[in-house]
């Protein structure tokens, strides 16, 4: 579910509107008719994420939009078409014969998007289950985590200094010991001194940033960092 100018979007695996797994809803509820037209897309919405001018960024697990190829990824304009000024190429493969997903998105100031899932290459380049992007989706290559999580990444969160901190249920990241959260630098190395002390003991299935440095984990856990945290805790992102 999103805010927008002309209601709330809402996006899942839901196949009763038209088209199907996205939709825009008016003030009252009802569904906005105006919004997108074709036959939208083939599989469901896992993450979304309005941009500042109002384009909507969708990840999940898909082949297309409206028959044009878009694996698992795409963005819309506002009025729900496709937008052409953002172009995926082979987007995200999990493997010989599968489909990757993507999980979450995320959006630094300068315009690059962060995407994290169960994926292991991004338009035919290794990239295994975060990657970043330029605006107009092509691969950015200044960011290249080695290898990455070992495991999904359901989400992660952008800090204002473009580092970015991973949730899900990885038991490593960069082939160093992460127990389903980590912090990446803005190249893709890992930040050496965040999430060292034992990290969670289930999966993190949501992240959230407050003012201050400060970090919401929540998810299937009931510790964190060594402390009892029943599904919810908040962490000192400025420090271990």
């Amino acid at each position: 579910v999103a805010p927008c100018s002309n209601g709330v979007l809402i996006a899942g695996s839901f196949i009763n509107t038209t088209p199907p797994y996205i939709a825009r809803l008016d003030m009252e509820g009802h569904e906005d008719q105006q919004f997108g037209s074709g036959a939208g897309l083939d599989g469901p919405v896992y993450a979304m994420l309005v941009q500042p001018d109002g384009r909507i960024l969708i990840g999940g697990i898909f082949t297309n939009f409206n028959g044009i190829s878009s694996p698992s990824l795409t963005r819309l304009l506002a009025n729900g078409s496709k937008d052409p000024d953002f172009n995926v190429g082979a987007g995200v493969h999990g493997g010989i014969g599968s489909v990757g997903s993507v999980w979450c998105l995320g959006l630094q100031e300068d315009g690059k998007i962060l995407i994290g899932g169960d994926f292991l290459s991004y338009n035919g380049t290794g990239r295994l289950r975060v990657a970043r992007l330029h605006s107009n989706g092509s691969l950015d290559t200044g960011f290249a985590p080695s290898p990455g999580p070992d495991k999904t990444v359901f989400a992660l969160a952008v800090q204002p200094n473009n580092q970015v901190i991973l949730g899900g249920d990885f038991t490593s990241v960069n082939g160093v010991s992460r127990s389903r959260i980590a912090r990446l630098n803005s190249d893709g190395s890992l930040d050496q001194y965040f999430g060292q002390c034992e990290g969670a003991d289930g999966t993190v299935n949501a992240l959230a940033l407050q003012h201050a440095g400060k970090v919401l984990p929540a998810g299937d856990f009931t510790t964190v960092a060594g402390g009892s945290r029943n599904g919810v805790a908040r962490l000192d992102g400025n420090r271990s």
